[in-house]
């Protein structure tokens, strides 16, 4: 009895299969509900018999109506349930980026040289030390310039004293010559002694300063704030004016300087955001925007120059470090995402004129769509393409089931049995 009823169980799981296929074209469908009735009745035959006999006799029947049925011009695997993982479509949000590589570089750096080629006498900063704006970098020897120095401010303090006394002097002889009681001559004398004078202390404050500004230049100091780097001179070496004694860095903000292609340069906007991923931070993005666009293209290289600046607050990143950008050229939220993972291409080509040059190529996407445990072939349009993910223009709706796992064994209308639904 027990086994009679296993039977009857799977001639009726077979039965059911075999109506399922109903939704195809109305010619097959009519074909496989002529079949199914068949079964039917060759199973109502045997309904009072329960013997191993009887049920061996209806199974060997069973398949010889099924035997007939091929005749008839089925295909065998219209009678197969396929097992497939599905995954749900849904909304989300997409970017169009551009990916390119590049060197992370200050965004403003400093060579700092000495103005006096002596020998330096303190250099109290190493590499690597962060300085503010007006920090001693560095002394050298200025013995000498302290004594040219002197020498000035003397001849400052005489030539002003000199002319103090030519004033005093100017205003007697003027007070006379108004009375008439010197001439005229020595009047225009001493006003000459007087503008001399003048011209004597002006050109004592020229010196006076310049042997300031010489000894001020002794000491070394940073003309902006950054960090030390490129030392390579001790106390008691000597400073070179062609040569920088260290070089001053800042690294808020950064740059990042990439050549972009031709095609792709028409997309590049002012003011778009950037994602950077660097080898030593990984799974970190860093956050940048596009500040400058070269209005040129290099003519041998056909590449454009964009300029990236990121913000770089706690200065993890460093100059010189390899980066990866995606340069983010469109956005669009609350739009259908599929995975291509899951779509089928076929590629066509046409040609459009009598040149290869004319060549069009079209690409046409194709999904299975699970419905009733059938999987249907749709073809869908698709636009913007990041990554896994596809923008959905056409073609699906919010909630439609595209199988993931299992397509190698699917054509339009092939019954499947879901086995796994993925996120």
């Amino acid at each position: 009895m027990k086994k009679r009823w296993i039977i009857a169980l799977t001639v009726l799981i077979l039965i059911i299969a075999v109506v399922m296929v109903s939704r195809k074209p109305q010619e097959t469908a009519e074909d496989y509900r002529e079949l199914a009735g068949d079964i039917r009745n060759v199973i109502s035959q045997f309904d009072n018999k329960e013997d191993n006999q009887s049920a061996r006799r209806m199974i060997a029947e069973i398949q010889s109506v099924i035997d007939r049925s091929n005749t008839m011009n089925k295909r065998t695997d219209d009678l197969v349930i396929v097992p497939v993982e599905v995954e749900k479509i849904g909304f989300g949000c997409i970017q169009n980026k551009l990916v390119y590589m590049g060197d992370i570089q200050a965004e403003s750096s400093a060579r700092v040289y000495a103005k006096i080629p002596d020998r330096i006498v303190d250099f109290p900063v190493q590499n690597g030390d962060y300085v503010r704006k007006g920090t001693i970098i560095a002394r050298v020897e200025d013995t000498k310039l302290k004594q040219a120095f002197y020498q000035a401010e003397a001849a400052l303090a005489s030539a002003k004293s000199q002319l103090e006394n030519l004033k005093l002097e100017y205003g007697r002889i003027e007070k006379l010559f108004k009375e008439e009681a010197v001439s005229e001559s020595q009047f225009e004398q001493l006003k000459t002694q007087l503008e001399v004078a003048k011209n004597g202390v002006a050109q004592a404050k020229a010196g006076y300063k310049m042997a300031k500004e010489q000894l001020e230049d002794a000491i070394i100091k940073a003309p902006i704030d950054g960090y030390v780097s490129g030392k390579m001179l001790n106390v008691g070496d000597m400073a070179a004016g062609q040569m920088p004694i260290v070089t001053l860095t800042q690294k808020d903000p950064l740059k990042i300087i990439v050549d972009v292609i031709e095609k792709d340069i028409r997309l590049v906007k002012k003011g778009q955001n950037v994602n950077i991923y660097v080898d030593v931070f990984p799974g970190r993005v860093f956050k940048g925007e596009v500040v400058r666009i070269s209005p040129v293209v290099n003519a041998a290289t056909r590449t454009s120059q964009v300029e990236i600046l990121l913000k770089n607050p706690d200065n993890s990143l460093t100059p010189g470090m390899f980066a990866r950008l995606e340069i983010i050229v469109q956005s669009k939220d609350n739009v259908l995402l599929v995975n291509r993972n899951n779509l089928d291409v076929r590629t066509s080509r046409h040609l459009n004129g009598g040149s290869i040059r004319d060549t069009e190529i079209e690409q046409i996407f194709s999904v299975f769509v699970v419905e009733d445990n059938l999987a249907l072939e749709k073809e869908i349009e698709v636009g913007i393409r990041s990554g896994l993910w596809m923008e959905v223009v056409s073609g699906l709706k919010e909630g439609d089931w595209v199988v993931s796992a299992g397509r190698t064994n699917l054509r339009d209308s092939t019954m499947v049995n879901i086995v796994k639904v993925n996120s």
